[in-house]
């Protein structure tokens, strides 16, 4: 009698429970799935299981579902004010280095030694750009003192315009072409042996029309202001290649463009204007002025308006 009754009770229970399953429909059929190798059941809890008859690995399947995907598909805005899906976030790659700081320091330390070495040439220097007798007092009484002082002015001056140019660069999107020390070095390297070039043509030429006296007061004035300049644009270049990733890159390139253009302008009308200060300017001169002195800095400037557009 026993064993009756609990063969009963166990075919009551399968009967039930082949009722229930009839009773609720699979959820496979009615809930949509992104990969049809998956199959949901409401009754086993919500848990996804692979059918073997339509895929040949479960790990591929449960890998597709539940490793996290990147750069895919963004997240829909969420209406939680303070949810982190509210608004789409996208994480962008700098390249920073901490050479352009290190650069920045070796400049000031040409700067410092200019100071401390020669610190009464390098304070007529500074002034003569406004003082026309602390120029004249530069350019007669200080004139044995001037030439070591006027090659690190001159250094200083090229690398404050390399940096110049890096960051321009960098702004337009060539990155990974100038955030090195090696381009950099490249291009200061460029600077100087263009400014070379151009001396040692300038020179001759006026040696050759005895205008050396020109050629000197020219050369003296375009050192005085590249030096003055460059100590002012010195903070500006290391403040904003350090905040490069904050800024707005379509205004920094071309206004750093506009900072090199302005520089190019200053240097040769500086010359200009000394030169008609100490009436140097002659039919010669002017021949000289236009064609080594404007020229070669309009084709530079050419270059920089094409790469403005």
């Amino acid at each position: 009698m026993y064993r009756l009754l609990c063969v009963f009770l166990f075919i009551l229970s399968l009967a039930s429970a082949w009722q229930t399953s009839n009773a609720q429909p699979d959820s496979s059929a009615i809930r949509p799935v992104a990969d049809s190798t998956l199959r949901y059941r409401s009754w086993q809890g919500n848990i996804p299981f692979a059918d073997s008859n339509r895929t040949d690995s479960l790990r591929r399947a449960l890998d597709m579902l539940y490793q996290p995907g990147f750069n895919r598909t963004p997240m829909p805005p969420a209406t939680e004010a303070w949810s982190p899906f509210k608004n789409i976030v996208y994480k962008k790659q700098v390249n920073a280095r901490n050479w352009f700081f290190y650069i920045t320091l070796l400049i000031l330390s040409l700067v410092l030694i200019n100071k401390n070495s020669f610190p009464a040439v390098y304070s007529v220097r500074l002034r003569s750009v406004f003082s026309r007798s602390a120029f004249h007092d530069l350019m007669e009484n200080l004139k044995t003192q001037t030439e070591l002082s006027s090659v690190l002015a001159i250094l200083t001056a090229h690398a404050v315009m390399a940096q110049l140019i890096v960051i321009a660069l960098m702004a337009l999107g060539y990155s990974l072409l100038a955030n090195n020390f090696l381009f950099f070095l490249s291009v200061f390297i460029f600077l100087l042996a263009w400014w070379i070039l151009l001396f040692l043509v300038q020179y001759l030429h006026t040696r050759i029309l005895g205008m050396g006296a020109m050629h000197r007061t020219a050369m003296m004035a375009k050192t005085n202001l590249e030096l003055l300049l460059s100590l002012g644009l010195l903070p500006i270049s290391l403040f904003v290649y350090l905040n490069l990733d904050r800024l707005d890159t379509n205004v920094v390139g071309p206004a750093m463009l506009m900072l090199l253009s302005a520089l190019l302008i200053a240097r040769f009308s500086i010359a200009l204007f000394q030169q008609f200060k100490f009436g140097h300017l002659n039919f010669f001169g002017l021949l000289y002025f236009c064609g080594l002195e404007i020229l070669p800095h309009l084709l530079v400037l050419t270059f920089i308006t094409q790469a403005l557009r």
